[in-house]
């Protein structure tokens, strides 16, 4: 299967790093991103999982940033194993999504945060 991403995904560096759902209102834990979409993990409330329309992108530490209000769709969401956690521990699961129509503002925030909080390319993460 050819690979159909047109920009690089980064894991971003230890940190407190957020992604809330404005939709299904989950916070989740940042895991990878990229020009063109993120995936971050999160715990379902009452069963419900993430369906972003709008996300916001929040780090407190080790430097305050936010990018509000950025325009997605969901391209996946499964369920994963936490790291440190067995089987029999809460559900996690892992949400992937693309960006939608960023404007100017957005996309130049959004590349100073994968320039200051981005590690190398990952080139294996579907």
């Amino acid at each position: 299967m050819a690979e159909r991403r047109q920009h690089p995904r980064y894991r971003t560096r230890e940190g407190d790093f957020k992604v809330f759902s404005r939709d299904a209102k989950i916070t989740g834990k940042l895991d990878n991103i990229s020009l063109g979409g993120l995936a971050f993990q999160y715990s379902p409330i009452e069963g419900r999982r993430a369906a972003s329309e709008t996300i916001d992108i929040m780090a407190k530490s080790p430097d305050p940033f936010f990018l509000p209000s950025v325009a997605c769709k969901t391209r996946y969401d499964i369920s994963v194993l936490a790291e440190d956690r067995s089987f029999t521990g809460a559900a996690v699961r892992l949400s992937g999504v693309q960006f939608i129509s960023l404007d100017k503002e957005q996309a130049l925030k959004l590349a100073l945060f994968i320039k200051k909080y981005g590690l190398e390319p990952l080139e294996d993460i579907d």
